[in-house]
């Protein structure tokens, strides 16, 4: 069976009223379904049959139904290719599938930090879906975790968060305007040590141009540290470092992340 020229709606709608399947081959090939010259310029997708009726019938034997999808990523039409008979026609109730609208606008709201319970109760006023239809929470949390991790960086992985502190560490040859980071413990190789949530960290980050407004007599100017929690989606404390001048103007020194408020790792003497 065939389905040519599908939207995203569309093909995602059908595959919602396919037995269960999962996705074994997923590649970029040649386009077959427009003459666009650009290689390779369609998405090949294959997709077998893991339902659980079909495998109770014949434990030992593969179920023959598979289907090709040819995703053209110029146009972005749709072709799917339906072949084979399932062994069972009995199916368990499939599992809600998020339209392409609905995955475009949980990541639209995952760049403005909201949490994915807020952004599930969004989807529902948004496209009107009963709590039935609703995808649920683990569903939503993982395309946002998804999306946080692989496209603002948002990660609190500790490997991760040493490597970032380190390739942006202070080495002197920063310009005026480049953003550098500074810690309070080096090791043999000059780098910054970076403890963790059990061995609290606290991180700087400023640049040269930022701290020549410190350059001046302590008596002509005002210090403040301030805490703030919204500067970041992990949600870790952001302590705030800067001076007010005799004009009340206030200039910013230096950003902090800590992972702990608290007065030992704040003032450690």
């Amino acid at each position: 069976q065939l389905y040519r020229g599908l939207t995203d709606e569309d093909a995602a709608l059908l595959l919602q009223t396919m037995k269960a399947w999962k996705t074994v081959k997923s590649e970029l090939m040649s386009c077959t379904a427009c003459s666009s010259g650009v290689p390779p310029s369609m998405r090949y997708k294959l997709l077998r049959c893991c339902c659980k009726h079909c495998k109770a019938t014949t434990p030992y034997v593969q179920c023959p139904w598979r289907m090709k999808v040819l995703v053209c990523q110029q146009s972005g039409a749709i072709d799917i290719h339906e072949l084979g008979e399932h062994y069972s026609i009995a199916r368990s109730p499939s599992p809600l599938l998020i339209t392409p609208r609905q995955r475009a606008f949980i990541k639209e709201l995952a760049r403005e930090n909201l949490m994915p319970q807020r952004i599930r109760h969004a989807l529902a006023r948004t496209f009107d879906l009963s709590p039935a239809a609703l995808p649920p929470l683990r569903t939503v949390q993982n395309i946002v975790h998804h999306y946080r991790r692989t496209r603002q960086g948002g990660n609190d992985k500790h490997k991760q968060i040493v490597e970032a502190i380190r390739r942006s560490a202070y080495s002197g040859r920063e310009d005026e305007h480049d953003t550098f980071t500074f810690t309070n413990d080096y090791d043999e190789g000059s780098l910054p040590i970076v403890s963790s949530e059990a061995r609290p960290f606290l991180v700087g980050m400023t640049t040269k141009a930022l701290l020549r407004n410190a350059v001046r007599d302590p008596g002509t100017f005002v210090l403040h540290l301030d805490a703030t929690f919204k500067l970041n989606s992990v949600g870790y404390p952001v302590l705030v470092c800067g001076t007010t001048g005799a004009s009340r103007t206030f200039h910013l020194v230096a950003l902090f992340i800590t992972s702990q408020l608290r007065q030992a790792i704040l003032l450690p003497h």
